[in-house]
């Protein structure tokens, strides 16, 4: 009888306190996902917009979701047939032909032709989650984009939950279209 007084008084609002404080963790490092996922859609925004700006359209997108904007073995300045370079309505810089998907945490945006040259974004971020198959999705024809990632809290700006799109594991929830 007296061990069931000290679980029921002592033992069991120490573990319901343990619980709930382990439970506020968890929604905190949520919502600091979130915030970074937020910034890092804001920050890619950004870069793609200077990266049309000079190019003269956005990049592509591959069938996976990545940016097609990094160099490959084949990629080259797009030319005419008298060897005259292409440049696309509006850019201040040549069309490029064969670029690769770019990789999410590794590569970067800008000149896949002039390491040298400033880049839009320094690193493509990779979701905070990527370990567990959430990825940032990115869409595109060239004049407009959506880019797509998946907020774990739900009542975050942006939030969506009519999104049908998946971004890798989790159903994409946050959209952020430019036309």
């Amino acid at each position: 009888m007296k061990r069931q007084v000290i679980f029921i008084y002592f033992i069991l609002p120490l573990l319901i306190v343990i619980v709930s404080n382990l439970r506020g963790f968890a929604v905190s490092y949520a919502r600091m996902r979130d915030i970074q996922r937020n910034l890092d859609v804001g920050f890619l925004v950004n870069g793609l917009q200077r990266y049309a700006s000079d190019y003269g359209q956005y990049p592509e997108a591959a069938d996976d979701g990545r940016i097609i904007a990094c160099r490959g073995e084949t990629t080259g300045f797009a030319k005419t047939a008298d060897n005259q370079m292409i440049f696309e309505p509006g850019a201040t810089k040549p069309k490029i032909k064969n670029l690769v998907a770019c990789d999410w945490g590794t590569s970067y945006l800008g000149d896949p032709l002039d390491s040298n040259a400033p880049r839009y974004v320094s690193v493509l971020p990779k979701d905070p989650l990527t370990n567990k198959g959430v990825v940032y999705k990115y869409v595109s024809d060239g004049t407009s984009f959506s880019l797509y990632a998946h907020f774990e809290i739900n009542h975050d700006i942006g939030y969506d939950k009519s999104i049908k799109v998946k971004c890798g594991t989790k159903r994409c929830n946050l959209v952020r279209e430019v036309k």
